[in-house]
This record gives C-alpha cells, structure tokens and sequence, in this order.
C-alpha cells in the first residue's frame, strides 16, 4: 500500500513539474514547424514525415532554422514577408544547418530556397 501511495505521489509531481517547465518556457511556445515543399517535384514516392522531407525548417524566437537532408554545395534561401515587404535573403555554403534571423513581425511569410538539386518553397504566419 506505501508503495501505490509513493508511486501514485511520485506521478502527480512528475505532471506538475512537466506542466510548471513547458508553461515557463518561452521558446517552446513560439516554435512553429514549416512546411517546405519542392517546386518541381522529383518523383519517386512522397516524404511520410517531416523528417523524410528534403528540407525541414523551424521559427523559433525571430530566427528560422533550416536543416537539409541532402547533400548540398551552396544554398540560397529568401524570406519575405508578405504583409509588409521586409525581405531577407542569405547565401549558405555549408548548408547542413542553416539560421536566418528576421523580425518577429506579425505577418504572411513566404521561404524561396535555391539549391543546385531543386527550388522550394514555404510559407507561415506569425501573429
């Protein structure tokens, strides 16, 4: 019976201490996932999950961080933001994980990403 007890006491703090951290957490809450997707599709089968995909990309506290899952020389990624104009663009040349900081800006975002296999191409929104 003490064991149910401390066992059952354990859990309880275990959840609350999981809810307190997650809740203070700033950075978790703003992490949004980005959809990128190739312009000119390659064929083959389609990616099953984020990170069967060629590209995956993440904002996190006014950066997007790029990670491809191919081998690549040079990447060019361009960033605009629809509902204002504001562009930024950065040329990789060590593309395996890229970051590019923006603006937290409310807004229509789309990403254009050139690379010498295939073009992409993403779109958010930050309100």
């Amino acid at each position: 019976m003490k064991n149910l007890f401390f066992i059952c006491l354990i859990g309880i703090l275990s959840l609350f201490c999981v809810n307190v951290c997650f809740a203070d957490n700033p950075n978790l809450q703003d992490d949004l996932i980005i959809t990128i997707k190739p312009t000119k599709p390659t064929g083959g089968t389609r990616p099953r999950s984020i990170g069967d995909s060629d590209v995956v990309a993440y904002y996190s506290a006014g950066a997007i961080f790029f990670t491809f899952n191919v081998d690549l020389d040079s990447v060019y990624i361009e960033i605009m933001n629809l509902t204002n104009g504001d562009t930024w663009s950065s040329m990789q040349n060590d593309p395996n994980t890229s970051v590019v900081s923006i603006s937290d800006e409310p807004g229509r975002y789309v990403i254009n990403i050139y690379t010498e296999c295939n073009d992409y191409v993403g779109r958010f929104e930050l309100n």
